[in-house]
């Protein structure tokens, strides 16, 4: 009932993006104790005043997640995260803000956002404000790990890919951060080769490497994610692979 809901709520708001436009400035939340960001070299002032038509990529309870394309183009220039402004529940956005400090100092690629902005849930909450923050990234249409990264033609697994990912969740592993959502569609692959991070307001940081167990904790989505895709092997290739850089990861761990 909630999915069938969800499908006719993004169904109107799809509707409405043909025929109403949408500025930043109708969903900052309010002035008081606004919390901003800009990339360096980004003026998100002027920009809020300009309207896009925008396309439902996902909805959820915490967030909506939208391409915008403005008027005159026909192809999205930005991916905007807005989040929902519900009680009783983190601030995902300040948490993203603090965890990509904390990949700075680590010295971690990541997805770097163009802005984000948040206030308090609260503050939101009475000042009626359907959302409470926000991320605007650039529009990326390639570079996002996909089926046809990892499957080649005649279904050939992309063995140095795979390799190339257990190795940089074992570098992060070993710097103490702890994904919790490893899944293949969450990494960035550069021009240049190099895999960056893209959502990290769920990440964990620890002072010290990673034990056996909270390694495992990444690892069964990354296996899962790659099972989805059509690798019967997934589990075992990921265990191999990982294993030859970690040994105390047991098998039974999984």
């Amino acid at each position: 009932m909630e999915v069938a809901k969800m499908e006719k709520e993004t169904n109107i708001l799809q509707l409405k993006a043909e025929i109403f436009p949408l500025c930043l400035r109708d969903i900052l939340p309010p002035k008081v104790d606004l919390n901003l960001f800009c990339s360096h070299g980004f003026d998100l002032h002027s920009l809020k005043g300009e309207k896009f038509s925008f396309k439902v990529f996902k909805r959820c309870a915490s967030h909506l997640a939208l391409f915008l394309i403005p008027f005159s183009e026909e192809k999205p220039n930005y991916f905007l995260k807005l989040y929902n402004t519900r009680l009783f529940k983190r601030n995902r956005v300040k948490a993203f803000w603090e965890n990509m400090e904390k990949l700075k100092s680590l010295e971690i690629l990541f997805i770097s956002p163009l802005a984000l902005w948040w206030t308090s849930p609260w503050k939101a909450f009475l000042n009626r404000a359907p959302f409470y923050g926000a991320i605007l990234f650039p529009y990326m249409e390639r570079g996002f790990l996909a089926k046809g990264d990892i499957l080649l033609p005649e279904t050939q697994i992309n063995y140095p890919l795979v390799q190339k990912i257990v190795e940089f969740l074992f570098s992060l592993h070993n710097k103490g951060i702890l994904l919790k959502d490893s899944k293949i569609y969450n990494y960035y692959l550069s021009p240049s080769g190099e895999l960056k991070l893209f959502d990290l307001d769920g990440i964990r940081f620890y002072c010290r490497p990673l034990k056996p167990k909270e390694r495992v904790r990444d690892l069964i989505p990354l296996a899962r994610s790659l099972t989805r895709l059509g690798i019967k092997e997934a589990k075992t290739l990921v265990l191999d692979l990982y294993g030859a850089l970690y040994p105390p990861l047991l098998k039974e761990n999984f």
